[in-house]
């Protein structure tokens, strides 16, 4: 547990809205506009009643599209099939793990949250000063405790990788790679267990 500022709505615009969440993860809509800035291993964020949730991005699916069916059903132009995609408002489902919470009165933890958000809560997408305090560690240095959470859910190595990617990107100067090379420390412990995906995960970590 970390103590940070207090948690508050940021000033840009949501990237969607929950559509289901339980104690491990979170499904959130958004259209195929609002979800450029998001990848795999992208920090989002959403408010509970006591907290912010601080979830990584697992998944990106495009949602079954009756009108784009019938697009693939029929014969198209190509030109008319790009005018659907730069008009239309397509449909992405974004599937996000828990990674730990912020409470209002500013402490931070790296575990699973109290309660998941509510149904059409908005979801942002963390900026790199948020980010920065998920990540920081009272004592000094950088708290890695959330990739526990995420292995415990199953997350994928390359969600791994990503996050850790976005995580050392939002520090103000690391030209050495040394988020990444504590990151990997830390996961060589607890992947110790299961030594062919870590040797599997590390050189995706090496710069």
């Amino acid at each position: 547990m970390t103590k940070q500022s207090a948690s508050q709505t940021p000033a840009a615009s949501p990237i969607g809205r929950i559509l289901s969440s339980g104690a491990a993860e979170f499904l959130f809509g958004c259209a195929g506009a609002q979800s450029s800035p998001l990848r795999l291993g992208a920090f989002v964020q959403a408010e509970t009643e006591q907290a912010c949730a601080i979830g990584v991005v697992a998944d990106i699916r495009v949602v079954d599209d009756a009108f784009a069916r019938q697009l693939v059903a029929g014969d198209a132009k190509p030109d008319y099939i790009q005018e659907q995609r730069d008009r239309r408002l397509t449909p992405v489902e974004v599937r996000a793990l828990h990674a730990g919470y912020i409470l209002h009165g500013g402490d931070v933890f790296h575990r699973l949250p109290p309660q998941p958000p509510s149904a059409l809560e908005a979801v942002y997408a963390c900026d790199a000063e948020r980010l920065r305090a998920f990540l920081r560690d009272v004592r000094g240095g950088w708290n890695f405790s959330f990739l526990s959470i995420l292995i415990a859910a199953g997350v994928s190595n390359e969600v791994l990788a990503e996050c850790v990617w976005q995580a050392a990107a939002a520090q103000p100067a690391d030209p050495a790679g040394r988020f990444r090379q504590e990151a990997a420390r830390v996961l060589t412990r607890l992947l110790s267990v299961d030594l062919q995906r870590l040797y599997s995960l590390l050189p995706q970590l090496a710069g």
